[in-house]
């Protein structure tokens, strides 16, 4: 296998928004490739970390790693009022820079915690069998795992 195939898979994870009182509570997508996290970009962290700026650890790390979102932006005119249109936001500096600090800190712990090693495996079922896990596919289109009965 190519290391380009590794890097270049990508992982959907979804993060919740809650809700207010006016807002109902909503889902989003983000597209990342975990094979993007290399001992290159561990250095970046490193370098990062070492100016104290949480927030420059977090930009390493999302913009290697992050493919796309479901995150818009209103279109202003040329007196900066909404349109009424929107455009996606991508991964650039100016697009990940735009979007709330605390959202970006959700992403970056759900990005880790896909890349936890998943503690169910080697369990054992009551019998002494070991869990088989089987992918299973919501009609949203997202996958999830459960553990296989017979």
């Amino acid at each position: 296998m190519k290391v380009s195939t590794l890097k270049s898979r990508t992982h959907r994870i979804w993060i919740e928004i809650p809700g207010d009182e006016a807002n109902p509570p909503e889902k989003i997508w983000v597209d990342y490739r975990p094979g993007e996290l290399t001992l290159a970009v561990t250095e970046k962290i490193r370098q990062a970390m070492e100016t104290g700026f949480e927030s420059d650890v977090i930009f390493v790390v999302l913009s290697t790693v992050l493919a796309a979102w479901d995150l818009q932006v209103d279109v202003l005119d040329e007196f900066g009022m909404p349109t009424g249109e929107f455009r996606q936001l991508g991964n650039s500096e100016e697009d990940i820079k735009s979007v709330p600090l605390s959202f970006l800190g959700e992403v970056l712990a759900a990005i880790e915690a896909g890349a936890r090693p998943n503690p169910q495996r080697d369990v054992t079922l009551d019998d002494g069998s070991p869990q088989v896990e089987q992918s299973v596919t919501s009609q949203t289109g997202t996958s999830s795992f459960a553990p296989q009965t017979d």
